[in-house]
């Protein structure tokens, strides 16, 4: 819609949302949120290399796990319940959890096939239904806890409990993991997740005002009215059409108009908070883990540690500065809402050296970034028919756009679909 009169409203100081990142050493970037892309013919993809943004592979181990005082980095995640540390109960329980989501991981990659003919609203919907009745803790039943942890650390990617999540929702995660294509199927912005939103800044220059609080959307016969604050002033606005990018229950709260059964279920859709502390190293030269580019981390404070400055130079030495980001999600991020930075920023440190222990007295810079509403997941029995028939009604003056839209989870791709889609509604409305 660049090219049409438009005017962007965002409450947060620069553009982005959770995509956000800040430069960082030898060509690399300190993370700070969102950062895996879907790569090939992506949404998010198209509104990167738009702005003449690139994107790089992510060749590094990304099954790597910290278990029992060590870092194994395995390319293969079928191998652990061989190599750990177990008891012989811990690992027949590990192997046998493993078969059951490897299964569910299967079932998930065909479900995610689109079948011929089939509407993006069909897809959607047969998708979101996949494992939906029951809880990822259901699915894995009562193994040992330390196996047990194994798994709910990881499924802690989505920003949720395994007891909350739906087994398809862990499914999409773990198949993403052992069954995704190898290549450009996942990739990194180069220079970080953040120059995203700042290219797209200084491409729309007045058009986008940041720090803009919107207080209400009013959608009238033939206008919308918006209500917003901004350099302390309330103003209003009237305009033919809005696109409404927010989480589901903010857009609950500002739709003024919208059927009940549309705002409930906007209300219901699951959102959990993660925190993230990124950070550069010092010079450490060679590192065993320079080939890593996740790790799982059962059992600390954080549940992922993520190495950036394993795809800045694929093929290539990585640089000795090293850029990491270090991940809690779901309970344990909530309860780290109301610590400082200065607290979170030591805590994480210090799981950051029991599992890198090169790193330890050898960091240069770490910011620490708090999302309360970090990322949405499917949980057993949630839909979202009613908004979705909603939000493609003919003649509509407000749609929606969102993480939300997708089937299983919150993704980057889901988000940039969907503002496409209510872009092309628009240009549709404005042509008739």
């Amino acid at each position: 819609l660049p090219r049409r009169s438009v005017l962007l409203l965002d409450e947060a100081e620069q553009l982005g949302g959770r995509l956000r990142s800040i430069p960082g050493p030898d060509g690399s970037w300190i993370n700070l949120g969102a950062h895996i892309l879907t790569g090939g013919g992506s949404s998010i993809t198209d509104l990167i290399t738009r702005t003449g943004l690139s994107t790089l592979p992510v060749p590094g181990v990304k099954s790597a796990l910290w278990f029992g005082d060590r870092l194994y980095t395995m390319r293969h995640p079928e191998a652990y319940p061989f190599v750990l540390p177990l008891s012989p109960r811990e690992r027949l329980a590990l192997l046998h959890s493993g078969l059951r989501i490897r299964a569910l991981a299967a079932g998930w990659r065909r479900a995610s096939r689109r079948r011929p003919g089939e509407s993006w609203a069909e897809h959607r919907r047969r998708l979101a239904s996949f494992q939906s009745r029951r809880t990822f803790s259901e699915a894995l039943g009562r193994p040992p806890r330390r196996v047990a942890d194994l798994f709910a650390a990881a499924a802690r990617r989505s920003a949720g409990e395994a007891a909350d999540l739906s087994a398809g929702a862990a499914a999409s995660i773990f198949g993403a993991l052992w069954l995704g294509p190898a290549g450009a199927a996942v990739t990194n912005i180069d220079g970080g997740s953040g120059l995203l939103g700042a290219r797209w800044q200084d491409r729309l220059a007045a058009a986008a005002v940041c720090r803009a609080h919107v207080s209400a959307v009013t959608e009238r016969h033939d206008l919308v009215e918006v209500t917003y604050t901004h350099a302390g002033h309330e103003r209003r606005v009237l305009t033919r059409h809005v696109i409404l990018a927010v989480p589901a229950p903010v857009a609950a709260t500002l739709l003024g108009a919208a059927p009940a059964e549309v705002t409930a279920q906007l209300r219901q859709v699951a959102y959990g908070p993660f925190v993230c502390l990124g950070l550069a190293t010092r010079e450490l030269g060679p590192m065993p883990w320079d080939g890593v580019y996740a790790i799982s981390t059962p059992g600390l404070g954080i549940d992922m540690l993520f190495h950036h400055s394993s795809s800045v130079r694929p093929g290539a030495a990585v640089p000795g500065r090293k850029s990491l980001m270090a991940y809690a999600g779901g309970s344990g991020a909530l309860k780290l809402l109301s610590a400082s930075d200065n607290e979170i920023r030591r805590a994480f440190l210090a799981d950051i050296a029991r599992v890198l222990p090169e790193t330890a007295g050898q960091v240069a810079e770490a910011a620490v970034a708090k999302w309360p509403l970090g990322n949405c997941f499917a949980t057993p029995g949630s839909s979202l028919d009613r908004v979705i028939h909603w939000n493609r009604r003919p003649g509509a003056r407000v749609r929606l756009a969102g993480d939300y839209f997708g089937a299983l989870g919150g993704t980057a791709d889901a988000a940039a679909a969907s503002g496409h889609a209510a872009a092309a509604a628009i240009l549709a409305e404005l042509a008739a």
